[in-house]
């Protein structure tokens, strides 16, 4: 983390904020504190652990507000003493319809109103309740390119038993898409999006298999006119307007 940070600061300037929403397999002592001592802020999920208090604290909660339709929380003090850290904390809680296998439901709910499933939010930004649940939800935007790398750039793929080209493999597949990535960006494919509070993707992208079907896999004929090969496509003009559109922005 201390060299992605130094590595994205030296880049793109040393006044750059940095934000990091985390799982909560990134809740650990070292790395909070490298965060603040970097002046970097974050939003990472608290595990359910006993020592970290939350279960304590949900039981000893008697007023919630409201987060969204179905979803309430309220802000607390964490006190880790065993790190010696006092963090913001925000404990959320989403209204379901079953029983959770993950999680426990306390006695003072009737199951005749439904179920709750509980989370916990470990912050040193200063956003609202509302604003931090859509900022930590955002982190899940990140899903659907892991998806496409694996699915579309078989990032997922081990395609020998040598270490040195497995990596090579990775690299490739990693460049493919960033690769694509930057076409849609100089090609005006990629349209700017609204922002929202989940502060996810600037612009929307298309998949791979999108761009596949729109640009690549369409119906034409090989013919052979005055000696020479020539590939022919059926009249389309948004096919024509759209290919004559990347042409002349690639070429810009």
């Amino acid at each position: 983390m201390r060299e992605l940070t130094g590595e994205i600061r030296t880049r793109l300037g040393c006044a750059l904020t940095l934000e990091f929403r985390m799982d909560a397999a990134f809740f650990q002592q070292h790395l909070l504190k490298l965060l603040n001592r970097l002046g970097c802020f974050y939003a990472v999920k608290v595990p359910w652990s006993r020592w970290t208090g939350v279960k304590a604290l949900i039981a000893a909660q008697a007023r919630w507000m409201a987060v969204t339709g179905d979803i309430d929380g309220f802000e607390t003090r964490l006190e880790l003493a065993v790190w010696g850290l006092h963090l913001r904390g925000v404990v959320y809680r989403k209204r379901v319809h079953h029983r959770s296998p993950n999680n426990y439901q306390l006695d003072l709910f009737s199951p005749d109103d439904g179920y709750f499933e509980y989370s916990a939010v470990a912050t040193n930004l200063t956003l609202t309740p509302q604003a931090l649940w859509s900022f930590a939800a955002g982190r899940g935007a990140q899903e659907k390119t892991f998806a496409e790398l694996k699915g579309e750039f078989a990032l997922d793929v081990v395609p020998t038993n040598h270490y040195g080209a497995n990596s090579a493999w990775l690299q490739l597949s990693i460049l493919a898409h960033n690769l694509m990535r930057s076409f849609q960006l100089h090609s005006t494919l990629a349209t700017p999006k609204p922002r929202s509070y989940k502060r996810t993707y600037s612009y929307r992208i298309a998949s791979m298999r999108t761009l596949r079907f729109l640009l690549i896999n369409r119906a034409a004929r090989l013919a052979r006119i005055s000696g020479r090969k020539v590939l022919r496509f059926s009249s389309n003009p948004a096919t024509e307007t759209l290919y004559d559109r990347v042409a002349y922005h690639l070429t810009a």
